[in-house]
């Protein structure tokens, strides 16, 4: 874990702790293989039947099932981009940087030369977070499949968001930050997967369903954040079972 020479030891110890894990698996009971079949067919029928009568609404949505069924195959194959550890860090001075220190693997299949994290800073048992940010970094020379490569990115401090995380660095003793890949890109600028879908994709797809009258799944509740899609409940939906 890399820290920052300017922090003071007793803020080191208590620093950010890193919620990264790789991409969730699928379910596993025999149970769990039937249901998908009826629930994918009565969750896409009700698409297609909506997107029959509502073709305005086809470019806004179609694009982001898509991403969710890609996701659910992925996981089914075990793949996927994560970050296996990250750190925040501040200098000792008001002009100092904010640093954002990221090991990321890559099990995509390509090699990736952009990545998206989904980067959260909160103080546990406090419901708003100090900060929630999406972070584009390029990757200069790419991440092979297979490959470990470390990252580091300059925040800027100033955007209000990072002021704050920059800001509790100082005063806070037992922040946490949670650091997620949620998209990658190859050198075209292609998009290769889309990972850990961050909180507007699930709110869209909630957003979608209630069009559609579909009520199959329910929600998972976080602990901390927002209310999201389960891992099973996605791999049901989007059929990767099959």
């Amino acid at each position: 874990m890399m820290m920052s020479r300017f922090l003071p030891a007793a803020a080191i110890a208590a620093l950010l702790v890193v919620s990264a894990s790789p991409v969730p698996a699928p379910p596993t009971d025999g149970s769990a293989a039937k249901a998908p079949v009826v629930a994918e067919q009565d969750f896409l029928v009700k698409a297609q039947r909506y997107f029959d009568g509502s073709p305005g609404d086809k470019a806004r949505y179609e694009p982001l099932l898509k991403s969710f069924k890609d996701w659910a195959a992925m996981m089914k194959r075990k793949e996927g981009c994560f970050v296996t550890g990250a750190t925040l860090s501040r200098g000792e001075s008001e002009s100092s940087d904010l640093q954002l220190y990221a090991a990321i693997q890559n099990s995509a299949g390509k090699a990736i030369a952009r990545i998206e994290l989904d980067c959260v800073v909160y103080t546990p048992g406090r419901t708003i977070p100090w900060a929630a940010n999406t972070v584009t970094i390029p990757v200069s020379g790419g991440i092979e499949h297979g490959e470990l490569k470390r990252q580091t990115a300059m925040l800027d401090k100033n955007e209000q968001q990072w002021k704050a995380a920059f800001d509790a660095l100082e005063q806070e003793g037992n922040l946490r930050l949670d650091c997620h890949v949620t998209r990658a890109f190859d050198k075209d600028g292609s998009l290769i997967g889309f990972f850990n879908p961050t909180s507007a994709d699930h709110d869209q797809l909630r957003e979608f369903e209630n069009k559609i009258g579909y009520e199959g799944d329910q929600l998972a509740k976080s602990g901390r954040r927002e209310l999201k899609y389960t891992a099973e409940s996605i791999t049901r939906k989007f059929g990767a079972l099959k």
